[in-house]
């Protein structure tokens, strides 16, 4: 089966030890010396302050060092050309999204509308934390639910369903949001 079809019909491609562990190991030094910017998302949608959205930090990484190896890393492993990329360290707080509107188990169930694939690279282990994908925007529980788990790549289509579940017994919530077309 060819990978755009799989994904075209509700597949979820999840790769573990997606980058090498010293890889990951300076990957992760990078990110955590990396200036991030307080914003929230949806970001293409204004909000009176960041809390009546789902308040974050984010550092674009599309071109630098770290956002290379993700590309050419993903390429390798699909056996594709990527046309379109982009990727943001993302870190979330949790104390921030407790004062939010999305102080529950899931942030807001969306879609992605910047490219026709996205995937989450997660950062950190979380049995709580991780992505949660639904058939329809208003279902209450997830059709699937993928734990958080370190160096662990989830790829799926832009326009299913999905959103951040969060993990109130850590402090902060770190993952690689990619958008990709191939």
């Amino acid at each position: 089966m060819q990978i755009n079809n799989y994904l075209d019909t509700g597949g979820i491609i999840i790769k573990p030890n997606f980058l090498k562990l010293d890889v990951f190991n300076n990957f992760m030094k990078y990110i955590n010396e990396s200036k991030h910017i307080p914003t929230y998302q949806p970001h293409r949608l204004y909000y009176g302050n960041r809390y009546q959205a789902y308040p974050c930090y984010d550092y674009e990484i599309s071109d630098s060092v770290c956002g290379n190896i993700i590309k050419k890393e993903i390429e390798k492993f699909l056996d594709i050309k990527i046309k379109y990329f982009k990727a943001w360290s993302r870190k979330i707080l949790m104390e921030e999204i407790k004062k939010s509107q999305y102080n529950r188990a899931y942030g807001g169930i969306h879609q992605d509308e910047i490219s026709k694939y996205a995937a989450v690279l997660h950062l950190d282990q979380s049995f709580d934390g991780g992505t949660a994908f639904f058939e329809r925007p208003h279902d209450n529980k997830p059709d699937i639910y993928l734990s958080a788990f370190t160096n662990r790549l989830v790829l799926y289509k832009g326009k299913r369903f999905h959103a951040p579940c969060n993990d109130f017994t850590f402090e902060v919530r770190n993952i690689i949001a990619i958008f990709l077309d191939f």
